[in-house]
């Protein structure tokens, strides 16, 4: 299958360049996907882009196609109490936006890549489609388990070595937290929407998604160390989609905490 020419992937070492505080759109080289784990978001908000202001659509269609609407506003990264941190950044935040009425794909379901280099996931955190696949190669010269216990989405990879790939196609939207049941320091984060209206701020933490149909929608803001928020609003109604002010607590360690496949604590290292 063919890689969704818009679906985007934001790699953790993408999220990490510094730039202007202008929020940038998400942009599609192929395939695409989001990540930072070292730094943050590793390879590129989309692949190998950078994630801008505007989403970008993807060959969805709506009802409200002629329709163009934004919502706009500015991101803070907080502590637990509300108060400014500096632990974290609102360029590494997540924006999207998913209208009610669901957009309606026109191409097949792609496949992505998240591989296993270094013990660690690249990208670290990847936005697909609902339906699209995603294969973890391995590029390790040692044994990974790849696997999830993220509700719907639930998988097990099992173990397997250098040069083999495994993969799994995700059915249902929201977030998968991914681990391997061998090094419990790796992790990574695949969000599965529905939408293409996705980005993340800039430096300052300002966004502005454009081209958005009319009628309500979820708009969703997530940080790998926060939890989602979502804020229900209609972004034809400019008095309350445009300048919102959002706190971005972190409230989440850096490594999640997080059991075995079994349900168990991981082993210490040499015990495996």
């Amino acid at each position: 299958m063919k890689p969704h020419p818009e679906v985007a992937v934001i790699p953790r070492n993408c999220l990490d360049r510094r730039s202007t505080a202008t929020p940038r759109p998400v942009s599609r080289p192929r395939p695409w996907s989001l990540r930072g784990r070292a730094p943050l978001l590793a390879q590129a908000m989309l692949g190998a882009g950078l994630l801008a202001a505007a989403a970008v659509p993807c060959g969805a269609s709506t009802a409200s196609d002629n329709a163009r609407h934004s919502i706009s506003g500015r991101v803070e990264i907080t502590n637990s109490r509300g108060k400014p941190s500096r632990l974290g950044r609102p360029e590494d935040s997540l924006i999207f936006f998913t209208p009610d009425q669901r957009p309606v794909r026109r191409d097949r379901p792609a496949t992505h890549q998240m591989k296993t280099v270094g013990k660690q996931y690249d990208p670290g955190i990847l936005v697909v489609w609902r339906g699209d696949r995603v294969d973890f190669p391995n590029l390790d010269p040692i044994l990974h388990n790849v696997f999830s216990v993220s509700g719907g989405n639930s998988f097990d990879l099992e173990v397997y070595g250098e040069g083999e790939s495994r993969g799994h196609v995700f059915e249902q939207a929201g977030l998968v937290r991914v681990f391997c049941n061998v090094h419990r320091e790796m992790f990574a984060h695949i969000w599965v929407l529905e939408t293409d209206h996705v980005l993340r701020p800039g430096l300052d933490g300002s966004f502005r998604l454009e081209g958005l149909p009319a009628g309500s929608g979820t708009l969703t803001v997530w940080h790998e160390r926060s939890e989602a928020q979502e804020i229900r609003l209609d972004p034809a109604n400019a008095r309350a989609s445009q300048g919102l002010q959002i706190g971005v607590p972190l409230t989440r360690p850096r490594l999640p905490l997080h059991k075995n496949k079994y349900g168990k604590p991981y082993r210490r290292p040499g015990e495996y």
